[in-house]
């Protein structure tokens, strides 16, 4: 699967950070992919969002991922919403397709009527990453996280949670990232939704292997499970879901941010921004009550019972 990076119309550029390509926020002029993934299973879908060029159609326009997380609202990443010079995307240039696991140029789609990104999110414009990465400098990182509004989104039945506290993560039996990018590089985005099973990886492994940058505190890391052919993002699926299965519910813990360009390497974690940091910031803007936190006294097990 490959994640297009936030909008705009530049060709891919590749770059290297020390010894390892890596896939920096915020353009399309990008082009890194999920490798290893498989069809995602068809419940899956009913949250997924394909966020798509308005004037263009699947796959073509395809630019990033996100999710439905409440009636009229889509969760994305924030560099989804930029152009390479960091120019801001009008709600007007997107729109959205989103409860379809088989993507076509006909699929339905919405009107984006409003963005709402996080105040803090840092855009550094691709010509500026290209020379720090060069350099062997610092890449910013943080609060990358942004609010679509589309009036005629529906939240899915059952509901996806959204993460409100950092303890939840303990919880969840397994986790999966999901999207439309290609599954190989040089190849288009599939029609059909893919997904890919990854675990958490420590603070201190994933900061040690990200230098010189510094992780940001809202950042979760995650990797494939276990060594063998590479699975996992690169930056890929931008905007999409880390999910968690919690009993017979699911949780999404993530959104994706940051990961290695090539997908043949495996030498770092993806980066997501998690999403409870998040909880109150989403909450505000969504409106009381819209988006769903499992329970604090509940556990998956609880959960699989029925008891919440």
């Amino acid at each position: 699967m490959s994640a297009r990076l936030a909008a705009g119309l530049l060709a891919t550029c590749l770059v290297s950070m020390a010894s390892a390509q890596v896939a920096p926020l915020g353009m399309r002029a990008y082009d890194p992919f999920i490798n290893g993934g498989t069809k995602a299973a068809p419940e899956t879908a009913r949250y997924m969002a394909a966020i798509i060029q308005e004037g263009a159609s699947f796959p073509a326009g395809y630019i990033c991922s996100g999710t439905v997380i409440a009636d009229g609202w889509v969760l994305t990443a924030a560099h989804c919403t930029f152009n390479v010079e960091c120019q801001e995307i009008l709600p007007q240039s997107l729109k959205v397709s989103a409860g379809v696991l088989v993507q076509t140029a006909n699929s339905p789609t919405r009107p984006v009527t409003d963005i709402r990104r996080h105040e803090n999110f840092q855009c550094v414009p691709l010509k500026q990453q290209r020379i720090d990465i060069a350099a062997n400098k610092p890449l910013p990182m943080g609060h990358d996280i942004a609010l679509l509004r589309v009036p005629a989104a529906r939240a899915p039945t059952p509901r996806l949670y959204i993460a409100s506290a950092a303890s939840q993560k303990a919880d969840v039996d397994s986790l999966f990232v999901g999207g439309w990018g290609t599954t190989k590089s040089g190849s288009g985005s599939p029609s059909t939704l893919q997904s890919a099973s990854l675990s958490f990886v420590d603070t201190t492994t994933c900061s040690t292997a990200w230098q010189p940058s510094i992780l940001s505190t809202d950042l979760l890391c995650a990797a494939q499970k276990s060594a063998g052919t590479p699975v996992g993002v690169c930056s890929g699926d931008s905007g999409g879901p880390l999910v968690g299965h919690w009993g017979t519910s699911e949780i999404q813990l993530g959104v994706v941010s940051f990961g290695p360009f090539q997908c043949s390497t495996v030498d770092r974690p993806n980066l997501f921004t998690d999403v409870a940091m998040y909880w109150q910031w989403i909450s505000t803007i969504t409106g009381k009550g819209a988006v769903q936190a499992p329970s604090l006294g509940c556990t998956a097990a609880d959960i699989e019972k029925r008891l919440c």
